[in-house]
């Protein structure tokens, strides 16, 4: 059984009472790699979702994976304070966030 689950992670970072206002999948340069491999159907991609459409797509992958290649597909989630994406080093991918507004930032590690 596969217990990887995205959007828990993803929820688990937020900050009450912040929400999310909108979740976008990108295309990437290959439709194909993100509907088969993370099973984010092309008509859901590149399209504002709401965390409610959004949550069952986010079922058996991970944000943070080990290098070697993506673990999850391209994304941006708006939320009331923030706008979280996904960052790719050497292809590790984890979440990165800043601030939806402009404030000062004392901690650069926003998340």
């Amino acid at each position: 059984m596969n217990t990887k689950n995205a959007f828990e992670e993803l929820t688990a970072i937020l900050r009450s009472p912040e929400t999310i206002v909108g979740i976008v999948f990108g295309t990437g340069n290959d439709f194909d790699e993100y509907t088969d491999r993370f099973n984010i159907p092309a008509d859901k991609q590149g399209v504002v979702l709401s965390a409610e459409e959004a949550a069952p797509l986010m079922v058996g992958w991970t944000f943070y994976g080990g290098y070697g290649g993506a673990c999850c597909p391209p994304c941006v989630v708006w939320t009331t304070s923030r706008i979280i994406g996904v960052d790719e080093y050497d292809g590790a991918t984890s979440l990165v966030a800043l601030p939806r507004f402009p404030e000062p930032i004392k901690n650069l590690n926003y998340l």
